[in-house]
C-alpha cells in the first residue's frame, strides 16, 4: 500500500493550498481546518501517498448537466449530500466523530464553525442583539431560516448590510417608528402620499402608499418577478402572476386566500418581500419546480431571484424616494452644490 498514490479533488482552494504548505501555518486559513488536515494527513500517509489538487465547483452554474465531466457529476453529487446536510436532513455533525489529539474548536448553539470564525461571531451576535431589539422571533425550520438568509444577500457592503437588516426587521427610521423611540414627531402621517389617517411604516411604504413614484416602483417590482428568467414553464409564470399582484396599486399576495381577505393578503405580501414566507408557500413554489429538472437546486435559485428582486426593484428604489422626502439637503450642502 505505501507505493500506492491516491488522488482527491476538492473545489476549496484554501484546503489545497493548506494541505500543499503544511509546514506553514497560513494567516488565512482556519486554524481549526489546519488541524485537522494535519491530523489525517499524518495517518493517510501511513498507509499510501496522498495528491490533493483543486478544480473548481458548482459546474451547474456554468453548464447544463448532459455537458458535465465524470469528475464534475461527482462534484456535483458531493454539493448536494452538503446541501442536505446544511438544511438539517444529513447525518449528524460529523465533528462529532473527530478523534485528534488537541480538539479545539468553536461552537455556537452547539454547532461547530469551522472557518471565518470572526465574521460569523459578529453575524450571529448582531442578530441575537437585534432580535431583542425588535422582538422577532426566531425561524421555525431550517428552510425558514435559508429563506431569510437568501434575502439578507451576500454584499461586502457594511451600509448595504445595514440597510438589509432594517428592511427584514422592519427598523427603517419612518415617523411611526421615530414617535415608538420617543423623538419629537408633529404626526406619523406618512409623508410621501400625505392621506389623513395613514401611519407612515415599512409596511405602509412598501405595499399601501398611493405616492406615484412607489406605485411605479411596486409595478416594476412585480413585472420583475413574473418576467423572472426561471420561470420558463408558462404553468409557474401563470401561477406568481396569479398569486402576487397589485389591487389599486397595493401590493397583495393572494396565496391561499379563500374569500378576499385584503387584511390576510397584506399580511402575506408583506412577509413575502421581506423573507418571512409561510410554510404552505414554500411547500407550494418548491412543488412548482419543472419535472426535468432537481427540485432543491431550482427551489434555491427562484427564492434567491425573488431576494434580489426585491432588494433591488422593491427595498433600494423604495429607500430612496422616502430618503429624499424625510431627509432633506442641509441649507449648507444644498449651496456647497451650487
Amino acid at each position: 500500500l505505501p507505493c500506492l498514490r491516491v488522488a482527491a479533488v476538492l473545489d476549496n482552494l484554501g484546503a489545497v493550498l493548506a494541505y500543499k504548505r503544511l509546514k506553514e501555518r497560513l494567516p488565512t486559513t482556519s486554524q481549526d481546518v489546519w488541524d485537522e488536515i494535519v491530523w489525517y494527513a499524518e495517518r493517510v500517509r501511513r498507509h499510501f501517498g496522498l495528491d490533493v489538487d483543486w478544480q473548481r465547483g458548482h459546474p451547474e452554474k456554468r453548464k447544463a448537466l448532459t455537458k458535465f465531466t465524470f469528475m464534475e457529476v461527482l462534484q456535483h453529487l458531493s454539493d448536494g449530500l452538503a446541501a442536505d446536510g446544511r438544511r438539517g436532513r444529513g447525518a449528524p455533525d460529523p465533528s462529532l466523530s473527530f478523534s485528534h489529539g488537541r480538539r479545539w474548536f468553536v461552537r455556537i448553539d452547539g454547532r461547530r464553525v469551522f472557518d471565518q470564525t470572526g465574521e460569523v461571531l459578529l453575524h450571529e451576535i448582531g442578530v441575537k442583539k437585534l432580535t431583542l431589539y425588535h422582538g422577532y422571533s426566531a425561524p421555525t425550520s431550517a428552510i425558514d431560516s435559508w429563506v431569510r438568509q437568501a434575502y439578507c444577500g451576500k454584499s461586502k457592503d457594511v451600509f448595504s448590510r445595514a440597510m438589509t437588516a432594517k428592511f427584514i426587521l422592519e427598523q427603517l427610521a419612518t415617523s411611526e417608528r421615530a414617535a415608538q423611540w420617543s423623538y419629537p414627531v408633529d404626526s406619523t402621517r406618512c409623508r410621501l402620499c400625505c392621506v389623513d389617517g395613514t401611519h407612515e411604516n415599512l409596511r405602509h411604504l412598501l405595499l399601501d402608499c398611493q405616492c406615484a413614484k412607489l406605485c411605479d416602483i411596486r409595478r416594476n417590482y412585480v413585472r420583475s418577478i413574473v418576467a423572472e428568467r426561471y420561470l420558463d414553464d408558462g404553468l409557474v409564470a401563470d401561477f406568481i402572476e396569479d398569486n402576487f399582484r397589485l389591487c389599486n396599486d397595493r401590493l397583495r399576495c393572494l396565496f391561499g386566500i379563500g374569500g378576499v381577505d385584503d387584511a390576510v393578503a397584506s399580511d402575506a405580501a408583506y412577509g413575502f418581500v421581506r423573507g418571512f414566507w409561510s410554510t404552505d408557500l414554500i411547500a407550494a413554489v418548491r412543488d412548482l419546480a419543472p419535472s426535468d429538472q432537481d427540485s432543491a437546486l431550482w427551489f434555491s435559485c427562484i427564492v434567491r431571484s425573488f431576494a434580489r428582486a426585491a432588494r433591488n426593484q422593491l427595498w433600494r428604489p423604495v429607500w430612496d424616494v422616502w430618503h429624499s422626502v424625510a431627509v432633506p439637503p442641509s441649507p449648507a450642502s444644498s449651496s456647497t452644490s451650487g
